[in-house]
């Protein structure tokens, strides 16, 4: 695998943790604690990605990122089946399913380079890109990422309490004029 993708799939990793984290805020105790502990995986596998010269295993990686997919289809079944608005829980769907298609890039790109891997082929396990391609890739994948995981944590209960409605932070000094 090149350096290149495992930085993309460590960045996706990230943001999907991050997700997961955010999650954690207004879940029930049971998903809160799953939630938690997929996403503080999922941040940590992604910096030892992006620090090592490979994927940290694989193969559980593989079905690491598969797990989240199927967490979110039990938990869209059961708030559907239980009726969760009305009990107060309300399902982030865009968040999940950010995370959903964020996990299958993740599954997919590994699957693919465990199968060319096993046959032989693709990139070499310590190629090293030119510097100004990596660099590109990098802000490639972090704008990516970013642009996927920003409305995705502002769908969160988490996101909704990070800025009251209404206010507007920001580096100019508040003169009294609200400006509206």
């Amino acid at each position: 695998m090149s350096t290149i993708t495992r930085t993309w799939i460590a960045f996706a990793a990230l943001g999907t943790g991050t997700i997961h984290l955010a999650l954690v805020i207004g879940a029930p105790l049971p998903l809160g604690i799953a939630l938690g502990a997929l996403g503080v995986t999922e941040v940590l596998w992604s910096l030892f990605a992006m620090a090592g010269s490979r994927l940290p295993a694989p193969r559980l990686a593989l079905l690491g990122a598969m797990a989240p997919i199927v967490l979110g289809a039990v938990v869209l079944f059961a708030a559907v089946s239980l009726d969760a608005p009305a009990a107060g829980f309300r399902l982030p769907l865009l968040a999940l399913a950010i995370t959903a298609v964020l996990e299958f890039a993740i599954a997919t790109a590994i699957a693919v380079s465990l199968r060319r891997s096993a046959h032989g082929a693709g990139a070499p396990e310590n190629a090293v890109p030119h510097t100004g391609r990596y660099l590109v890739a990098l802000l490639v994948a972090g704008m990516a990422v970013a642009s996927l995981v920003t409305p995705a944590l502002a769908a969160t209960e988490a996101g909704g309490a990070a800025v009251p409605h209404g206010e507007h932070p920001g580096f100019f000094v508040d003169n009294g004029h609200s400006g509206h």
